[in-house]
């Protein structure tokens, strides 16, 4: 199809070889039929997605859908051999006669091809994969596909590392999209179609790590973009497909749960369930999955600081070394994804609508805790981190697809949305600062001890002498004076952080095809359409921050503890921790 506008001298010539086109087409192809059925599976009667259906000595020929239908359109009247194909079963042929302006109805039914040797039988590969593997060969474009057998074999907790496990697909930041090199900005992600909206403040890349593999059927990965795609799509297009009713009352359940032995913890657990069936002679299908996943993780690390024995005036590398400090961390990750999904779908008698609503998000809070023990004086400096955020998203769609004769019309109306947001994020305020520090600065300190002489014990002589080994200096971590820690306050400038990114897609499409039959051997689809894109981005940053000189630093620090206390003229490192931080409490282990 040609069209083209031009203005010249208030006159505008529009240019349009379609109509003339298809006026053509149908005087020469008015003598002509179709063939339409569907495919199953002999032993469980199970529709056959992606089967190929070709008409031998042609180039006509179709791929069976969700529900196993197919059609052929514009077959020129005639006697022809028709082939029924799916990788992993027996191909089938038929003879069929094909009468003028009639429709021929023929349903196929396939053995799933076994090879014996002996007394074993190898049957091939899950059905599931089977389906997807059909679902690339009959692909018109570049496209890789993940059935939800695969997914739930392998333990990957979201969608992004399924994904990552395709060729040409890498991951970027732990849970955004590389296809074949083109960072995940230029591609595009959708569910069901729909597009997905963007998760990140600065750029247009979605994340998908909030995302459960338990609520993905299918995963597609197109890597050859075609006109009727978006045209901002340099790189690929993700499209994470989720499960419709199938027949009959089904219920599924999976649970899983670990023990983490380093930090005794029990706190991990996966579930996910659905519950699906069709009403009214199969035509209305009600689909509901939910799922929850917990990790409860961290880390945990020592380190021993060394320095130069300068007494032995020796040469670098020749004088000893030291200890001189000692850093023992530990931190949390606790990180919660939740999700579910309400998909109604009713059958027409050539088509099928359905009614999506889909929530996906996570949260996540994460601590880390450092003390850091000086040997050359009577120092124990108390760090933290702390970082609580998380994503939402939200799908709503309806969509619709029929045939009205030799063209096929779909139509949608969808609206999507993502909420990232950062509740509590505290850090220091100044250049060169890591972490929010704490310190002792009471006139008398003794974080080692007190010695018999009731002065506080220091190492720093009993390093020079033996030198002090990490198993050493985790003994006297291990050995520390409490007090110490109860009595460290802010040091220097701190901050508190709150953000919120909240973007928001509406689009409706409307889209017309029909297959065009120049001959038998030369075939085509004819695809046109229009689309409405109306998009929303919000993004909102707040920071507060005090120092530890001011009057009140607890009210000038917005939400920077767990629990609200009194204002206080110092804040506390007894404060910042959770009661219920026990973290350390098996420190390696031990």
């Amino acid at each position: 199809m040609s069209i083209n506008f031009c203005t010249n001298n208030n006159k505008v010539i529009l240019f349009v070889g379609l109509v003339v086109f298809f006026l053509l087409e149908s005087t020469i192809f008015a003598q002509s039929g179709n063939i339409q059925g569907r495919v199953f599976d002999t032993a469980t009667s199970e529709p056959l997605l992606g089967a190929n259906i070709t008409i031998k000595g042609t180039s006509l020929g179709a791929a069976s859908d969700l529900e196993g239908g197919f059609i052929v359109r514009n077959i020129p009247v005639g006697s022809y051999t028709i082939e029924v194909s799916y990788i992993g079963y027996n191909s089938k042929t038929l003879e069929i006669n094909i009468a003028g302006n009639k429709t021929l109805e023929q349903d196929f039914y396939l053995d799933l091809k076994t090879i014996e040797s002996g007394t074993v039988t190898v049957t091939g590969q899950a059905s599931g994969q089977l389906e997807a593997i059909n679902r690339q060969l009959t692909s018109n474009t570049i496209k890789n596909v993940v059935s939800s057998d695969q997914i739930r074999e392998l333990p990957d907790d979201n969608a992004a590392t399924a994904l990552s496990r395709l060729p040409g697909v890498s991951l970027m930041n732990g849970d955004e999209v590389v296809i074949r090199g083109m960072e995940s900005k230029l591609n595009q992600v959708l569910i069901n179609g729909i597009q997905l909206p963007s998760t990140n403040m600065e750029t247009r890349s979605t994340n998908l790590g909030f995302i459960s593999s338990s609520m993905i059927s299918s995963i597609e990965v197109i890597k050859a973009i075609t006109p009727d795609m978006d045209a901002n799509t340099i790189g690929g297009v993700v499209n994470l497909k989720l499960m419709e009713a199938p027949s009959d009352l089904h219920f599924d359940v999976l649970t899983q749960g670990n023990y983490n032995y380093s930090d005794r913890n029990y706190n991990n657990y996966k579930f996910w369930g659905s519950v699906s069936n069709r009403f009214f002679d199969n035509k209305l299908g009600v689909f509901l999955q939910a799922n929850a996943d917990r990790s409860d993780g961290g880390n945990q690390t020592a380190s021993i600081g060394l320095t130069r024995d300068g007494s032995s005036n020796l040469a670098y590398g020749q004088s000893a070394y030291l200890t001189n400090s000692a850093n023992f961390g530990y931190g949390r990750s606790i990180v919660d994804i939740s999700g579910g999904s309400l998909i109604l779908d009713y059958k027409l008698p050539n088509g099928k609508i359905v009614l999506q609503n889909t929530y996906a998000g996570n949260f996540t809070d994460q601590r880390n805790n450092i003390m850091s023990l000086d040997f050359d004086g009577t120092n124990v400096h108390y760090t933290i981190d702390r970082n609580k955020f998380g994503r939402d998203l939200w799908i709503n769609a309806l969509q619709a697809e029929n045939n009205f004769g030799d063209f096929k019309v779909e139509a949608s109306l969808a609206h999507s949305s993502t909420n990232q947001y950062t509740r509590n994020a505290y850090s220091p305020w100044g250049p060169g600062n890591g972490w929010t520090d704490f310190n002792n600065v009471s006139s008398f300190k003794a974080p080692f001890g007190v010695g018999s002489d009731g002065l506080p014990i220091r190492y720093n002589s009993a390093a020079a002498e033996a030198g002090l080994t990490l198993q050493r200096a985790y003994a006297i971590f291990d050995n520390l004076n409490t007090s110490d820690a109860d009595s460290a306050t802010l040091e220097g400038w701190v901050s508190s952080i709150k953000n919120r990114f909240n973007q928001h897609l509406y689009n409706t499409s409307f889209d017309v095809s029909t297959p065009v039959n120049f001959s038998k051997d030369i075939t085509a689809t004819f695809k046109t359409g229009g689309k409405y894109v109306k998009t929303t981005r919000v993004n909102d940053f707040d920071r507060t921050f005090s120092g530890s000189s001011d009057d009140d630093t607890y009210n000038r620090v917005e939400d920077f503890f767990p629990i609200h206390r009194d204002a206080e003229n110092r804040m506390r490192l007894t404060d910042v921790l959770d009661d219920d931080f026990d973290r350390g409490k098996n420190y390696l282990s031990d």
